[in-house]
C-alpha cells in the first residue's frame, strides 16, 4: 500500500499511528516544539527520539540541530540514526546554546521544550506541561528528572 502524504507536515503521531481518529483532536491542540542540541550523539539519540514517539500529547514537532565539528564518519553514524524518524535535521554550531538559537528559529510550535540528547521523557511529560501551562497562564517552566539506577540515563518526569 502506498501511502499519499497531503500536507507538508505531520506530527509523530499521525505519521507512526494506525489509528487516525484522533485528527480532529490533533488539530485543536497547540504545536509543540522540541529542540534537541546534539554533538556525538549516536549513543543515546535513539531513546530520546523515541521517547518523544511515544508521548501521549500528539501535536509534536522534533527539530535536532547537530554540532558541525566533530569526525565526519561519527556525524553519519549519528545522521543514519536520526534520519530513521520523522524529525527536522539542521546542523549548527559549534555551541550548545547556537544550535538551541537555531533550533528555536526553525520552530513552528506555539510551546518550546529543549532537551539535551542523553535526555529521556516519561510518555506524559509533554502533555502535563501543556496542561500546567493552559491551567496557570505560565511564561516558563522547568522538569524535574530523576537518574536511572545502573543506565546512567536523565529520564524527566
Amino acid at each position: 500500500m502506498i501511502k499519499i502524504w497531503e500536507k507538508e507536515s505531520y506530527t509523530l503521531k499521525e505519521i507512526f499511528s494506525e489509528n487516525k481518529g484522533n485528527k480532529e483532536k490533533q488539530r485543536d491542540l497547540p504545536l509543540i516544539s522540541v529542540i534537541i542540541a546534539t554533538y556525538r550523539s549516536q549513543k543515546t539519540i535513539e531513546s530520546c527520539i523515541r521517547s518523544l514517539l511515544d508521548q501521549s500529547y500528539p501535536n509534536v514537532e522534533v527539530i535536532i540541530v547537530d554540532a558541525r565539528n566533530y569526525d565526519v564518519k561519527e556525524k553519519e553514524l549519528c545522521k543514519k540514526i536520526i534520519k530513521k524518524y520523522p524529525v527536522k535535521y539542521f546542523e549548527d554550531g559549534p555551541e550548545r546554546s547556537i544550535q538551541r538559537n537555531r533550533g528555536i528559529k526553525e520552530a513552528k510550535g506555539g510551546y518550546i521544550l529543549i532537551l539535551d540528547q542523553d535526555m529521556y521523557l516519561s510518555n506524559d511529560v509533554i502533555n502535563e506541561c501543556f496542561q500546567q501551562f493552559k491551567k496557570k497562564t505560565l511564561h516558563f517552566s522547568f522538569l524535574r528528572y530523576r537518574l536511572e539506577q545502573g543506565t546512567g540515563q536523565s529520564v524527566l518526569r
